[in-house]
This record gives C-alpha cells, sequence and structure tokens, in this order.
C-alpha cells in the first residue's frame, strides 16, 4: 500500500504583534508525518498509467502543501467590561479567498466565534474585519503572516449603545438552523430572541465539537411555525413559552397551511402570535377581519437580496419593484399606514429568511420592550412596544413614553407630543420622517437635532390619530431603515379611523373572494371577516 504524508503545524514559536489596529506577524514551520493508507485508485488503469498516476501522486504527496504556516489565536471581548463576547469574523488572502477558523460555526463567507478561536493559516497577507452586531463598532485591519510565529491577539470591541441597559430586547424572527449553532450565532451579533423555524433547519455541522465558549450563550431559542394562506401569503406563528425540539429528529411541525389551520392553532396556543411577514399578502383583509394577526413585518424578508424569490402568487407587488429595494420598501409602508389609518393596532415587526450571505442572520431586527420579559419573551410585541431596524438604531420616546403607547383626552380635548430621540448608526442618515396619520408632516435634520438636544419640537393632536418616525440612510441603492412602532391618540376614547382606508379593504377582500372563489372558504369564516370591516365603517 502506498504511504501518503500529512503535513501537521509544529508547536510555534511566539512571533510579533503590533497593536489592533496595525499589522500582525505570525506563522509556525511545517513538518511531515505519517499518515492513513491512500485509497487504491489504479484498478482500472492500465500498468504504464498505473506507474505515471503513483508517480505522480508520490511527488505531489511528499511536497508541503504551503512553505510556512502560522497560527491566530483571537480572543474577542467587550472593551469596556472584558467580558467575552462573539462576534461575525471574516479573514480573507491576498487573492480575496475566504478563510475559515475550524470548529466555529460559519455561514457564507463568515465565520462565527464566541470569544476565541484559532486560525492556521499559509504565509502571506491577510484582511480581517470583526462585527459584534451594530451596539459595536466594526473592527478591521491586515496582518501578514510568516512561518514559524504564532499569535495571540485580543480584540477589545467597542460599544456604542447598550440596547439591553436602555430596556429593549433584540428579537429575530424566522431564524434556522441547528440550536447549538444558533447560539452562538445569537450571541455573536447581540440578539437576545429568536423565533427558530424547525422545518427549515437541518442538523449541526458541530457534531459535538467545541465551539470555543468559555460560558453558555445568553441567547434564547424560540419554537415558531411557518404559516401559508389558502391562496399564498406567508406569516409567522411563534409560541413563547416553548423551546425548540432536537434538529435530528423527525418530529418537526409541518408548515401550517390555510387559515382554518391557523384559526385552531390560535385557539390552541392562547399566548401564541401570529405575525404577518409584510403589509402585502392579498388575503391579510382575510386575515385581519378574523383577528389573527398580532403584528404586521414592516421590514420584511424579502427586503433586499431575496426579492426575487417572493412567491408570483399571493402578494400585491407588481414583479418590476423586485429590482427596485426602495419601491417595494415603501410600497409596504404606504399599506401599512393604510391599516393604521382603519383603526387598527398592529405592532410593526421584522422578518428574517436568510438565504444569502448577503442578508445574514442579523440583518432584519425587531427591538421588543423587555419589561416583564422574564416572565413573557415576547410581552413587548404583545403591547406593541416595538421598533424594527435593518441598519440605524434609532431610539424614540414620545412624553417619556415607548412606541405603542396610547394618549387619551377628553371630548373638545387635545394631545401634544413632544419627541426624544437617541442614534447610532454606521450610516449616513437622511433627514428624519415624523408620519402622522400617514403622510409625512416633518422632516429633521440630524445636525439640528444634535444643538436640540435630541428633542424635536412638539407636535399637536385635536382629534384621534397615530405617528410614527422612520430613519432612513442616505444610501439610494441599499434599502436601510429604522422604524417604530405608531404612538396612538384618543379623543373622547375613540380611535382614528378612516373610512376610506377600510372601504379599500372591504375591496381587497370581495377581490380575493372573488378570485379565489368565495366557496373555497367557510361561509362562516367569510361572514366574520366580512362583519368586522363593516362594523368599522359604521364605528
Amino acid at each position: 500500500m502506498l504511504q501518503r504524508k500529512v503535513y501537521q503545524v509544529d508547536q510555534p514559536r511566539m512571533g510579533v504583534g503590533r497593536g489592533l489596529g496595525g499589522d500582525w506577524a505570525i506563522g509556525p514551520s511545517c513538518r511531515s508525518m505519517p499518515g492513513k493508507d491512500t485509497p487504491m485508485i489504479c484498478r482500472t488503469l492500465n500498468k504504464s498509467s498505473c506507474r505515471f498516476l503513483v508517480g505522480l501522486l508520490l511527488g505531489l504527496l511528499a511536497a508541503p502543501v504551503f512553505a510556512g504556516s502560522g497560527q491566530v489565536d483571537l480572543t474577542i471581548t467587550d472593551a469596556d467590561t472584558g467580558k467575552p463576547i462573539g462576534a461575525r469574523v471574516t479573514v480573507r488572502d491576498g487573492r480575496g479567498r475566504t478563510k475559515r477558523f475550524p470548529n466555529c460555526v460559519w455561514q457564507g463567507e463568515a465565520t462565527y466565534v464566541f470569544y476565541q478561536a484559532n486560525l492556521k493559516l499559509p504565509e502571506g497577507n491577510y484582511q480581517f474585519q470583526v462585527d459584534a452586531g451594530p451596539e459595536y463598532r466594526l473592527f478591521s485591519g491586515n496582518f501578514d503572516v510568516m512561518s514559524g510565529a504564532e499569535s495571540t491577539q485580543p480584540i477589545k470591541m467597542e460599544r456604542t449603545v447598550d440596547l439591553n441597559e436602555e430596556g429593549w430586547q433584540v428579537a429575530e424572527i424566522n431564524v434556522f438552523g441547528a440550536p447549538d449553532e444558533l447560539g452562538v450565532i445569537l450571541d455573536s451579533l447581540g440578539v437576545d430572541l429568536g423565533a427558530w423555524n424547525p422545518e427549515l433547519s437541518k442538523r449541526s455541522r458541530s457534531r459535538g465539537k467545541s465551539f470555543h465558549a468559555p460560558t453558555q450563550p445568553e441567547s434564547r431559542l424560540l419554537s415558531s411555525t411557518l404559516g401559508k394562506g389558502n391562496f399564498g401569503g406567508g406569516f409567522h406563528m411563534i409560541q413563547p413559552e416553548a423551546q425548540p425540539t432536537d434538529v435530528s429528529t423527525k418530529e418537526m411541525p409541518e408548515i401550517i397551511e390555510g387559515v382554518e389551520a391557523a384559526i385552531r392553532w390560535k385557539k390552541l396556543h392562547r399566548n401564541g402570535l401570529i405575525i404577518a411577514d409584510s403589509a402585502l399578502a392579498n388575503e391579510l383583509p382575510l386575515w385581519l377581519g378574523l383577528e389573527l394577526i398580532d403584528g404586521i413585518g414592516l421590514i420584511p424578508w424579502f427586503i433586499g437580496e431575496l426579492a426575487e424569490q417572493i412567491p408570483g402568487r399571493g402578494y400585491n407587488i407588481d414583479r418590476k419593484m423586485l429590482r427596485d429595494n426602495l419601491a417595494l420598501a415603501h410600497w409596504n409602508e404606504k399599506h401599512y399606514y393604510e391599516l393604521l389609518e382603519c383603526g387598527l393596532k398592529l405592532p410593526a415587526t421584522a422578518t428574517s429568511q436568510w438565504k444569502t450571505p448577503k442578508q445574514p442572520l442579523g440583518t432584519n431586527r425587531l427591538m421588543l420592550a423587555s419589561t416583564d420579559s422574564a416572565t413573557d419573551p415576547l410581552v413587548g410585541l404583545r403591547v406593541g412596544e416595538t421598533w424594527v431596524t435593518n441598519g440605524p438604531l434609532v431610539r424614540i420616546r414620545a412624553n417619556g413614553k415607548l412606541p405603542g403607547h396610547t394618549f387619551t383626552a377628553e371630548q373638545g380635548g387635545h394631545v401634544s407630543l413632544n419627541l426624544s430621540l437617541r442614534v447610532s448608526t454606521r450610516y449616513r442618515l437622511a433627514p428624519l420622517e415624523i408620519v402622522k396619520n400617514g403622510e409625512v408632516i416633518q422632516t429633521v435634520d440630524l445636525r439640528e437635532l444634535v444643538k436640540n438636544r435630541g428633542i424635536i419640537p412638539s407636535i399637536p393632536f385635536e382629534e384621534s390619530g397615530w405617528l410614527l418616525v422612520r430613519a432612513a440612510a442616505e444610501d439610494q441603492k441599499n434599502y436601510r431603515a429604522a422604524i417604530t412602532s405608531p404612538f396612538y391618540v384618543e379623543i373622547n376614547q375613540k380611535p382614528r379611523i378612516n373610512t376610506q382606508a377600510v372601504q379599500a379593504q372591504i375591496e381587497r377582500l370581495d377581490t380575493l373572494l372573488e378570485d379565489e372563489g368565495e366557496d373555497s372558504l367557510p361561509e362562516e369564516i367569510v361572514r366574520k371577516a366580512r362583519t368586522f370591516w363593516h362594523d368599522k365603517l359604521e364605528n
């Protein structure tokens, strides 16, 4: 039998390192050692071909894989507290090829490192980036690897905002993958809660290997199920009291299909929440009429790289919009505003479906108020205290209250809202938009806001209505925005109801039933949905 040579890294001598922002010089030498038998591959070849191939293999296997190598030992901590944290780490060689850390979780071009990891590399120059989520500054640089050296390189990440300290939880809806891997990924990106879809998940790549985690990840996974309407459109069904099951078993929840199944699920899971993936599903007037929906995807999974994956059936979308992220996002926002004009209190949510490295986990974030979250992790969503982002971190209060709050006044009275704001962003922002009753009534330049110490002039309400704030990046190519759930104002205990907006929902419901056939749904369901909307008109 042929013996092949396997190259293994020696215990290296220490190299030199020159600071976090400077160059690293690292790398060990190699030695050869006996390995496993080379497989028999010559049985079907003639003798001369076999001799040539054996000689070629011996020459290749006897040569080093690379002339010299080194080792990077990485540790990642919070610069202020020294606490071990996770981060998404990307390392590329001089040709732009990605290098992955062994025994770590990876997705696309990135490796998710929880506190510490090591990487053996051939000699050369490398570029790297460390991303611990939007609450930290990005850390990037380059280093050189030299033969025979090892470097233990501490990375100290500078935090710009602590959302947990401010009373917010970071959630991601529709995450999938092995639970042990997801714990590392979520922690690496500062995500506290993940609504986990087992039917989209697969077996862990870890096979029991350690992820170099000195402590258990602090993120929490909740079980969720993907739902589909009778005629297209999607929603997410989350159980706050349930923990994920083992994805290696065959006992996984099936996709819930059809409105009747959703009604049964809602009755079975009294504390469960159903989130529409966007405001654009054709069936949404039906779902809302049956009072099934607890939140709307204001930043849906298909904004961005995944737009082309929207099903051709079931959504009120012109396919031309799929090539224009901004147009698609604004179209979704317009429909959300129209629902609010119907007198509905619908929290803003964000949904994910990360099937591309360009839109990884952690892109679309749902921020939940964390009051009483120990007993009910979704309490912030349940009461509407949310905001969403896929970029800037913009926290708004009105008269000291969180989004979702309802301000009241007696008949003939009025309400004035004084907005205060805190911003942390990696993107240059366009002027903030203040949206009142579906219309932008004011824009606020951030430079003026700084002069005013984050205070926006008072906004009066003489009648019932709602208000939210939208902040978007100046970049017109890639949609990056933060949007609050509404603040509500009710004069004389009556919400604002725009009859034109209600009539639009009735017409959409009638069109849906006409196109799909009214007899395709039980008569009781159709009657209940129509009654809901007609009652809105009468009130």
